[in-house]
């Protein structure tokens, strides 16, 4: 059998190469995908005529977002030209990737950011959607499906797995006890008045706001959504813990409708550019909480219920059927 020529290897050696690089910067694109390079634009909108000129169009995210999106593209590539399309992770899953990348971007690149600069309630908006809605749209897409497009990924995940303490403390984080306490102190600790303070002034303190609040985000979502693993009582924890969550982000959402004064004074008289005063812009910013975040999360508790009933149901039909 002939040998193949010096050239032939060093091309196959350069593709391997390239390959190598690209599924690593794939896998940096989306582990990062979610962390703003930057958390303030250089010029915020002083009115509405200038609202629509100040996209954060930071080259960082953009590269990352475009990244990300690339990345879990050739896994679903990858998983579907094995199996098919649909299978493995279905056509509906990929479109809440695809609805999680446009919430990110809202927050992130569009003038909802800049916009956060001179409104507390636009700042509110950018909390909701990291910690309420991309979460949620980042686990219904299933992001591991990138790791099909990295076969040494795959390697590396099950060799975590079978580790033994990491996933003891991955399953103690993601209890949705623990998630629900972790995601209360960082959503208080943040809306503290020096914190916000301190996010206005400084872009590494902005920047940590938004990555913790996409953290505990994940980290309660992903709590709620995959109960019910062990025991059927889970689905009740889950829902008390996403109840509790309602109750929480209520009592901050009232805490800041009725306050007597504004808690956030350093915003001084840019909210009057859009018709609004510093105090009214901080109640618009409580009711937005409140009503939003009530809505969500009631409904999630709602949904915990109607599978817990559901499981206990379909556990006692086979019971009898097996009697």
């Amino acid at each position: 059998m002939p040998k193949p020529s010096r050239t032939r290897i060093q091309r196959i050696s350069g593709r391997a190469c390239r390959r190598r690089a690209v599924q690593a910067g794939s896998v940096v694109a989306l582990a990062l995908s979610c962390i703003p390079a930057r958390a303030h634009v250089d010029h915020p909108p002083s009115g509405p005529n200038d609202l629509w000129t100040t996209w954060s169009l930071d080259p960082i995210v953009l590269t990352i977002l475009s990244a990300a999106v690339i990345a879990y593209g050739l896994g679903v590539r990858r998983l579907w030209s094995r199996a098919s399309v649909g299978r493995g992770v279905t056509v509906w899953q990929v479109g809440s990737f695809a609805a999680r990348i446009g919430a990110l971007h809202i927050a992130l690149v569009s003038p909802l950011d800049g916009l956060g600069e001179s409104l507390f309630s636009a700042h509110m908006v950018q909390h909701i959607v990291l910690t309420a809605v991309a979460p949620p749209l980042l686990l219904l897409g299933k992001p591991l499906t990138l790791i099909w497009s990295l076969p040494q990924a795959r390697i590396a995940v099950g060799r975590w797995l079978r580790s033994g303490l990491l996933p003891r403390i991955w399953r103690w984080l993601a209890h949705p006890i623990s998630a629900f306490l972790i995601e209360a102190a960082v959503l208080w600790g943040w809306h503290a008045p020096r914190a916000i303070h301190a996010a206005l002034e400084n872009d590494i303190v902005h920047a940590s706001m938004h990555v913790s609040f996409l953290a505990g985000g994940v980290l309660l979502w992903k709590s709620l959504a995959h109960p019910g693993a062990r025991r059927n009582a889970d689905y009740l924890i889950a829902a008390a813990a996403s109840f509790l969550t309602m109750l929480h982000t209520g009592m901050l959402g009232a805490l800041l409708t009725f306050a007597p004064r504004s808690y956030y004074p350093f915003y001084e008289d840019r909210p009057l550019a859009w018709g609004l005063t510093l105090l009214e812009d901080q109640q618009l910013a409580g009711l937005l909480m409140w009503v939003v975040c009530g809505i969500i999360y009631t409904v999630v508790a709602l949904l915990c219920i109607g599978a817990f009933l559901h499981d206990l149901e379909r556990r006692s039909a086979g019971g009898v059927s097996r009697s």
